[in-house]
C-alpha cells in the first residue's frame, strides 16, 4: 500500500487486522434508521393533534350549547380510543427504534473469532455469507427495497434462530417468512462512523476470507 492509501480507513483497517489480527471500529446509525426516527415521531405529532382536535371539539360544542347525540358522542369516544391505541403503538415503536440506534452505534469488531456488530457476537465468518446487495421484502410493507445484508449460512440460521436470544436476533435483522414459519435469514451489514456502506462491506468480505483461508498475506483493494 502506497502512503495516500494508508490514509483511507479502510486500509488503515486492513492493516490493524493483519498486524495485531483484529480491528474495532466506532459503529454509526444507518441513514434509514434516523429517517424513521424522525418519521415516527411526525406521526406521534399528528395522531396527538388529531386527538386534541377531537376533545377541543367536543368542549366547544358543550360551551355553545351544541346538542351532540348519543351517536355522535360514541364516534367521537371510539376515534379517541383508536387514537390513543395508535398513539401508544407508536411510542412502543420509537423505544424499540431508539434501543436499535443505540446498538448502532456499537464498536464493530473483526477479529479471527469472528464479526461483532450491534452488541452481538463475535459470529463466526463461516456462519454467514459474504456481504452483498439484495432485493429483500420490507418488514413493514409489501414492498421490496434494496439492503446490504449478509445471507445466514446453515450453521448461522440454526445459531441465530434457535440459540441465540430473542433481543439480540432482533439486532441482527427482521423475521421473514409465512405466518408460523418466520425466522431471520440475514444480518443487516452494520454502519461504520467514517466509513461508507460499499467499503464496510468490502473490508468485512476481505476481512471473512482472509481468516477463512488462515492466511494474512491478502490486502484490500
Amino acid at each position: 500500500m502506497t502512503g495516500h492509501e494508508q490514509r483511507h480507513p479502510v486500509a488503515q483497517a486492513a492493516h490493524a487486522i493483519q498486524v495485531a489480527g483484529h480491528v474495532q471500529l466506532p459503529g454509526a446509525p444507518a441513514l434509514r434508521t434516523k429517517v424513521l426516527g424522525v418519521l415516527i415521531v411526525i406521526l406521534m405529532i399528528l395522531v396527538a393533534l388529531l386527538a386534541c382536535g377531537g376533545v377541543v371539539f367536543a368542549a366547544a360544542a358543550f360551551m355553545t350549547g351544541v346538542r351532540l347525540t348519543i351517536a355522535t358522542l360514541i364516534g367521537l369516544i371510539t376515534v379517541l380510543g383508536l387514537l390513543t391505541v395508535v398513539f401508544l403503538c407508536l411510542v412502543s415503536a420509537k423505544r424499540r427504534q431508539a434501543r436499535y440506534k443505540q446498538a448502532e452505534g456499537l464498536p464493530v469488531r473483526l477479529e479471527a473469532r469472528g464479526l461483532t456488530l450491534r452488541g452481538v457476537g463475535p459470529i463466526p465468518w463461516s456462519d454467514f455469507e459474504p456481504a452483498r446487495y439484495t432485493m429483500v421484502r420490507s418488514s413493514s410493507n409489501n414492498a421490496y427495497e434494496r439492503r446490504a445484508l449478509m445471507p445466514l449460512a446453515p450453521s448461522g440460521m440454526t445459531t441465530v434462530n434457535q440459540r441465540l436470544p430473542h433481543e439480540l436476533r432482533t439486532l441482527l435483522s427482521p423475521r421473514y417468512g409465512v405466518l408460523g414459519n418466520r425466522h431471520h435469514r440475514w444480518i443487516w451489514v452494520p454502519g461504520v462512523a467514517g466509513i461508507s456502506e460499499p467499503d464496510v462491506m468490502e473490508l468485512i468480505n476481505w476481512t471473512r476470507a482472509l481468516f477463512l483461508s488462515g492466511t494474512c498475506s491478502s490486502r484490500v483493494g
